[in-house]
């Protein structure tokens, strides 16, 4: 994927150039490790270079449009890794308890949805496999029982 200076930029300050799903403020150049931060000039404060993230990973068939792509921090961008945002929201919403979870520079969610919360990893696994069929890949789940 390659994406011109000027998409990267719209990218950029779609989030007011932070992180899309932690609120982390991103440097939007490739070629610069770090900014200072207004008056710190002692301390300099370094910030995370700006990754491209898809929202639907392009390995499980999505696709490089704008609407497909968000600016996140290296450290949120290899967390996702190849899931999907709403396998990525479930996963850090049952880790933080805070069900249903919003990102960062998410707006306001249009459609409420309803959530369990599972106290086993094991029953949490199960009910993504349920409810997000391709979340394993390779492994086809028949329900709450375990693998067909």
């Amino acid at each position: 994927m390659s994406l011109s200076a000027q998409d990267r930029r719209r990218l950029f300050r779609s989030t007011r150039g932070r992180c899309f799903y932690c609120g982390l403020p991103l440097h939007p150049d490739r070629g610069t490790t770090h900014q200072v931060h207004g008056r710190d000039w002692l301390l300099p404060q370094a910030r995370p270079l700006m990754a491209v993230d898809h929202c639907h990973p392009t390995q499980r068939g999505g696709s490089d449009d704008a609407g497909n792509l968000r600016p996140a921090c290296s450290r949120c961008n290899s967390r996702k890794n190849l899931s999907t945002v709403e396998e990525f929201r479930l996963r850090l919403g049952l880790a933080n308890g805070r069900l249903p979870y919003r990102f960062a520079c998410e707006q306001e969610p249009s459609v409420q949805r309803d959530f369990i919360v599972v106290v086993s990893p094991a029953v949490a696994r199960d009910m993504i496999a349920h409810n997000f069929p391709d979340a394993y890949g390779h492994r086809k789940y028949g329900g709450f029982g375990g693998a067909v």
